[in-house]
């Protein structure tokens, strides 16, 4: 396939996890590595479709920072398939816990494999109308068996006070806060931002619009208990991005 294709491939993808959107992303911009004047609007291009996928924004960053566009391409891919955030829950959650997860990803699928002994619920956009009933059952759950209700929010994009995530985040927050439940905030790989890099990701998610727009909602850290990260990737934070 072309590059340009490739790219245009990936900019009408609504359903890629943010991983393998960054993956496949970095995989065919490095296609254009005999081009560096193309990089930097098919970059941009692709942000204006993706704006709330920090992981994109990550290996746009790091692309546009070397001179060897494929080879950091294939470091990129690599670092990306070396998360180790479902490992690093699956060791640190209590045994037979009860935890809500805000909206699905693959990380849901890892956690049951993982932890069988978990209960897990998938709270989606329909939050604000049932979560309080929900985060009860969790608790009554949780109480059954001596453990502690929580609520894990995998975040899209984190700066350095606050974090993207669904458009249901603030909803699910505040009723988890409503009742009693522990917040914990998942950071993957690709996620942390330069907080320049934050702000401008903040700003184009909100001026992206018509179909291929994602509603996100920003919150602050603060609103979290605890941060599982337990790989943290540098990332640069080139003017062509700001």
């Amino acid at each position: 396939m072309h590059p340009i294709e490739w790219l245009r491939a990936i900019a009408r993808s609504e359903d890629l996890p943010h991983a393998d959107l960054a993956s496949e992303a970095a995989a065919a911009l490095a296609a254009l590595a005999d081009d560096p004047l193309g990089m930097v609007p098919a970059c941009r291009r692709l942000l204006d479709r993706h704006g709330e996928v920090g992981p994109l924004w990550w290996a746009c960053a790091r692309l546009l920072s070397v001179d060897d566009a494929e080879a950091e391409a294939r470091a990129i891919r690599s670092d990306l398939a070396a998360d180790q955030l479902g490992l690093s829950l699956a060791l640190d959650l209590p045994q037979e816990a009860a935890v809500a997860l805000l909206g699905w990803s693959p990380l849901v699928e890892e956690l049951a494999e993982r932890r069988p002994d978990l209960l897990i619920d998938v709270l989606g956009p329909e939050v604000a109308g049932d979560a309080e009933d929900r985060f009860a059952e969790l608790g009554r759950a949780a109480a059954g068996v001596g453990s502690t209700p929580l609520l894990l929010i995998e975040a899209w994009a984190v700066g350095d006070r606050s974090f993207l995530g669904p458009a249901w985040l603030e909803d699910a927050t505040a009723a988890a806060e409503r009742a009693g439940v522990e917040t914990w905030l998942l950071v993957g790989v690709g996620r942390r931002l330069p907080e320049p890099l934050f702000r401008a990701a903040r700003k184009r998610h909100g001026a992206t619009g018509g179909r291929w727009h994602v509603a996100a909602r920003a919150l602050g850290v603060e609103r979290v208990s605890r941060r599982v990260e337990p790989l943290a990737i540098a990332c640069p934070c080139p003017p062509e991005l700001l």
